[in-house]
Parts: C-alpha cells; sequence; structure tokens
C-alpha cells in the first residue's frame, strides 16, 4: 500500500511539474503546454504498464490443516474383476465364469488441500500450481533432496483441471494437495517387486502419476516447494513441512491434529 502511494505521488509530481514551473516563471506557457501534451502522450502509449503498477493480482498460498481445507471424506475406485479363475478366487454370483464385472469402492479418507488467495485489486488470470522440489529427512536428521521426485502440476479442487481461469480480486480456489486412504486399503507394489501395504501413505494430486511412482510420500518428514504462478501475477514461492507418522484414526478431529503437521519454513535443507 505504501508503495502504491509513493507510486501515485510520483505520478502526480511528473504530471504536474511543467504546469508548476511554468506557474513559477521557469518555463513560458507554450513550452509547458507543449511538456504537458508530451507527457499525455507517454503516458497514452505506456498505459497498459503505469495501470499494472496500480491495478495487479497478489498470490499467495496457505497450507491449514483444519476444516473445510482439509476433511474426511470417501475416494471412489472403480476397478474391473474377472470371476472365478485360479489366480482371482473371486466369485460373483450370476457372473459366468471367465465373465468380468465392474466393482466399485468407497474407500474412507482425509483429503488435504491449499489455499490459493487473490489479496491483490486484479483478477489473476490462468493460474497454475506446481511442486518444484522434495526434500526428505534422513536418519542424521538432515533434509536431502529427493531427485527421484518429478516437479509436476498439482490439480484444482473439484473439477480437477490443471490451469484455474481466473481468481477474482480478494478470492481464493481451493488446490487439491493430496489424501491418506484408509491403510486396510494401502496395497503398492514396487517396480523392484517390493510390497508397502498396510500402512498410512500420502498420495498427492498431482496432475500425472509418474511410473516411478514418486507421487507417494510416505511416512517420516518431507519439506516441498511449492510455486504459484499467474500470467498476469508475480511469481509466489513457499516450502511446507510436512511431518506424518504411520498413524490413522476413524476420529476427524483427532486425524487432522495428529496424522499431518504442516509448518511453513524458509528453506529445503
Amino acid at each position: 500500500m505504501i508503495m502504491k502511494v509513493f507510486k501515485f505521488i510520483l505520478l502526480l509530481i511528473v504530471f504536474f511539474s511543467p504546469v508548476i514551473l511554468a506557474y513559477l516563471g521557469y518555463f513560458d506557457k507554450e513550452f509547458a503546454a507543449i511538456l504537458v501534451a508530451l507527457i499525455l502522450g507517454i503516458f497514452g502509449i505506456f498505459h497498459d504498464w503505469i495501470r499494472s503498477q496500480f491495478n495487479y493480482p497478489e498470490l499467495d498460498i496457505e497450507f491449514n490443516i483444519n476444516q473445510p481445507d482439509c476433511h474426511k471424506t470417501f475416494l471412489t475406485r472403480k476397478y474391473e474383476v474377472k470371476n472365478w479363475t485360479p489366480a482371482t478366487g473371486i466369485k460373483i454370483p450370476g457372473v459366468a465364469d471367465g465373465e468380468k464385472e465392474w466393482h466399485i469402492d468407497n474407500v474412507e479418507c482425509y483429503y488435504y488441500r491449499l489455499k490459493i488467495f487473490n489479496r491483490g485489486n486484479y483478477r489473476a488470470e490462468k493460474v497454475e500450481i506446481m511442486i518444484l522440489e522434495k526434500f526428505t529427512e534422513n536418519s542424521k536428521k538432515r533434509f536431502m533432496k529427493d531427485y527421484n521426485f518429478l516437479p509436476l502440476n498439482l490439480v484444482w479442487g473439484h473439477d480437477g483441471v490443471v490451469v484455474r481461469e481466473s481468481i477474482a480480486p480478494l478470492l481464493f480456489k481451493y488446490c487439491d494437495f493430496g489424501c491418506i486412504v484408509a491403510p486396510e486399503h494401502t496395497h503398492i507394489k514396487f517396480p523392484d517387486g517390493g510390497v508397502y501395504e498396510q500402512g498410512v501413505v500420502l498420495d498427492l494430486d498431482l496432475a500425472v502419476k509418474p511410473n516411478t511412482m514418486s507421487h507417494l510420500v510416505f511416512p517420516g518428514k518431507h519439506r516441498f516447494k511449492i510455486i504459484a504462478v499467474a500470467d498476469n501475477s508475480k511469481v509466489v514461492t513457499k516450502i511446507f513441512e510436512i511431518d506424518f507418522q504411520d498413524f490413522w484414526n476413524n476420529d476427524e478431529k483427532i486425524m487432522l491434529k495428529n496424522g499431518l503437521i504442516v509448518k511453513e519454513v524458509k528453506s529445503l535443507e
């Protein structure tokens, strides 16, 4: 706000200085009129730039572990199962052996979302949110860069798009960060043949689920560098430290308090 006032005063000085100087006798009126016309012409040419110095969006990122930003819900999983075979051992009544059937499960989970604010006085256009880097704490309590992590956009809440068309001044939109599914539904197979099951894992809501499985975050302390960008706004960067253990509770208040601890930090290391 102080900077805007300073810019406005400077603009007034530039515009009225020829008139003031002419009044004080430093310029004649004809020369002052020429200068004013020249200044008006320059203002006309750089009108958009001048306006952008006073009217612009200001993006901000908040990560609060409370309702309604984060909440308990159900994740719908749809998968295809072939009726009885020696491999599956599944028998679906009324379906012939070897035929396929669609199954839908509603799995309990906790969803975590970011708030993306526009604190400016102008609409932010074409807004994107990306996780640029991930650091993980090792056994020596040092945060080390995860080179396996693939930087990708997060998707926006409710409709899952990558680019939000706009955010109006003084309003915000939700951006999905990730979810934790009830551990009894966790069954992850790694490319090397390893399996992680019956445990807590944070599944990041990235635009793409990489084959490297870097969208999966396992219990521990992690730091994420997140940026918010728009076509007409400065880039905003924030770093959040996330601490979570292999902990699950069906009580929403207990889980939101103890399941995922988030704080903003200054450095990744």
